[in-house]
């Protein structure tokens, strides 16, 4: 007993958890007629269904009360009940096809819109958070907020909450006909769905242990896929093998886990069901013996008990399934960080990229600071390099301005404003960041460039493609602008993807520049050139340049 009080403390502790109902509550709740809808529909096929059999308890009682032979009579209790059966068919077809048509509505809007969110959600994590997850892993966690939840709900809908109707709607006919067997009828049912709750917290940590392993193998092989060069040039195929068996094994071993207690759990749950269906055909034949109940009211009972048994048990194998889409939703959204804080979206129109850095501290950890007091104003317009060897926080540095981390103490303002409280937005306006390793979509050359200003015409792009040195081999692709340039640019050179990168930055038009190495893989006359454009076009922007050299 203190094990299922435990488990429906933790249940309640996880649907009230706030970071659940910020993500589902207000997308759900914007289709509030729908889900209505949705859930009033069963109740109609549910009561067709169940009274189906009821009519032909009347019958059974009608002609079993018929003395002598009268054929006119027994046609028409048979017709009165088939007509009344079409009817029943009919209500069931009707309320069906109704609920399919709203969830045909609502559903993949609703998924859309779980998707955007999630996207958002996703993007708004620190830089930090994306280095710690593997690429498959963050995907199938994404995948998993809309697909877990469409299929909990598609469970519950066209599964527990019919079983649940129809087994209230059975225990009121039973009512009706005798209060014992209505009883004995709902200790019964409850006594089966008690073992499967009674189970069910070891289910949810098993199958948020699955989920783990799952995402974890995910990220393994996408991360093999990544880097197909290391795998192909490389003699390490025996430890990547060792690696995948390793969580094939735990994610077997996670499995055969959650199978025997799912196994066991239905067991226990059928046994129970057989000796409680047992004692009510017991209790049913006495009744029938002793007038409490008629042949029709017997014929019915059974009936029924068989139908909610078998539906019970499909019920339970569902709420198992949900468990595990529960432990998945709780894998996906555990990590992710929903905080908000009041961001400043009113700035002076007038963007200079005036920088002020005040006794600036940071470290990776607190044992080792890479920064120490730093004091920094950078002008509008000023041209800095800043140079030094590997390791000495150079890099670091531009991640606190382009707030991948945050300083332990000290203060950084743009333009008078917090780092820590711009929008968004707002600091994408400010900087534009050209990385060491160039990040390119797997678009086109031209959207690749246009991501830095999507309001820029052609001629825009033509223009700073020329000032990044990059127009000419880019005309010489067969596509040209339109070539596609794979996954991170892989079917591009180093030195090219460098040269979109920088026109990237280039067409965004922000007031600070922030290079990372962005010549690192350009030859000399290449990086002169593009030096020369930047500093004779951009001279009233603020540029940042990180260099080994």
């Amino acid at each position: 007993m203190q094990k299922f009080l435990i488990f429906w403390k933790r249940q309640i502790m996880f649907k009230k958890s706030k970071i659940f109902f910020d993500f589902y509550q207000p997308l759900v709740k914007k289709y509030t007629l729908h889900f209505f809808g949705l859930f009033l529909m069963p109740i109609f096929w549910c009561l067709a269904e169940t009274f189906a059999p009821y009519i032909i308890k009347i019958v059974i009682d009608d002609l079993s009360q018929i003395s002598n032979q009268n054929d006119s009579y027994v046609i028409n209790i048979l017709v009165r009940a088939t007509t009344i059966y079409i009817i029943l068919m009919l209500i069931m077809e009707v309320s069906l096809r109704l609920c399919n048509v709203i969830w045909i509505q609502t559903i993949p809007i609703l998924k859309a819109d779980i998707k955007e969110k999630g996207i958002t959600i996703f993007q708004s994590q620190n830089y930090s958070f994306f280095n710690s997850h593997l690429l498959g892993d963050l995907v199938t966690k994404f995948r998993s907020l809309s697909h877990s939840f469409e299929q909990i709900f598609s469970q519950v809908l066209y599964g527990i909450y019919p079983t649940i109707i129809t087994a209230i709607i059975v225990f009121c006919f039973i009512l009706s006909i005798n209060t014992f067997f209505a009883v004995f009828f709902f200790f019964w049912y409850c006594g089966m769905n008690f073992i499967t709750y009674y189970f069910a917290e070891k289910s949810i940590d098993l199958a948020g242990s699955q989920a783990r392993v799952e995402n974890k193998l995910t990220g393994h092989v996408g991360d093999l896929f990544r880097n197909t060069i290391a795998t192909k040039t490389f003699w390490s195929h025996g430890l990547d093998k060792i690696i995948t068996e390793k969580l094939q094994k735990e994610d077997v071993l996670i499995s055969k886990k959650l199978e025997w207690l799912n196994f066991r759990t239905d067991s226990l749950r059928s046994l129970s069901s057989l000796i409680m269906l047992a004692l009510m055909m017991a209790f049913l034949a006495i009744g029938w013996q002793k007038k409490w109940v008629t042949l029709g009211d017997f014929s019915f009972i059974t009936a029924a008990c068989f139908y909610i048994r078998r539906s019970a048990w499909m019920s339970s194998v569902q709420l198992l399934f949900i468990f595990k889409e529960l432990g998945i939703i709780e894998e996906s959204l555990k990590d992710l960080s929903t905080s908000k804080i009041q961001l400043n979206n009113n700035l002076q129109s007038k963007k200079t990229g005036h920088i002020v850095i005040n006794n600036l501290c940071f470290g990776y950890d607190n044992a080792h600071s890479l920064l120490k007091s730093v004091n920094l104003e950078i002008l509008p317009g000023d041209k800095i390099g800043i140079f030094g060897a590997s390791g000495s926080g150079k890099t670091s540095f531009l991640y606190l301005l382009l707030r991948f981390c945050s300083p332990q103490v000290g203060s950084i303002k743009i333009d008078g404003a917090d780092l820590d409280k711009l929008s968004k937005q707002n600091l994408n306006f400010y900087i534009a960041y050209v990385p060491q390793q160039t990040s390119l979509f797997h678009r086109t050359i031209y959207d690749n460039i246009k991501y830095g200003n999507i309001a820029a015409t052609r001629e825009d792009i033509l223009h700073v493609s020329k000032l990044a040195n990059c127009h000419e081999f880019i005309e010489r692709l067969e596509d040209g602008y339109n070539t596609f340039v794979g996954e991170n640019g892989v079917k591009l050179s180093g030195g090219q993807r460098q040269r979109i990168s920088i026109a990237r930055a280039l067409l965004s038009k922000a007031p600070i520049l922030i290079f990372d190495e962005a010549f690192s893989s350009l030859d000399t006359n290449n990086e002169n050139k593009i030096l020369n454009n930047i500093l004779k076009e951009e001279k009233k922007s603020t540029f940042i340049l990180i260099s080994h050299r």
